[in-house]
């Protein structure tokens, strides 16, 4: 998904949305910080960070998504890398 693509965006944005509609339990974030997660050029994250976010669609229907992103952190005494996934 490209997260400069704001059609895009919105889409993965609302996926839980539908999905979860109905849940009692479900408390749905904020719109506006979700968005904010994927802006790359505002969100502080992507400074010492990468993300890619998928959209999965089956039969022509947007049933999920997901984000891998990953971490670099160097100091002077250790390298460290981290790669996080995100439903």
């Amino acid at each position: 998904m490209d997260t400069r693509n704001k059609a895009q965006v919105r889409r993965f944005v609302r996926i839980p949305y539908r999905l979860y509609a109905n849940h009692p339990q479900w408390v749905p974030p904020l719109f506006g910080d979700v968005e904010l997660l994927l802006n790359r050029d505002k969100h502080p994250y992507y400074e010492f960070a990468s993300a890619d976010f998928f959209i999965v669609v089956s039969d022509g229907r947007d049933v999920g998504r997901i984000g891998a992103a990953g971490e670099s952190h160097s100091t002077s005494t250790q390298d460290a890398s981290s790669v996080v996934l995100s439903l």
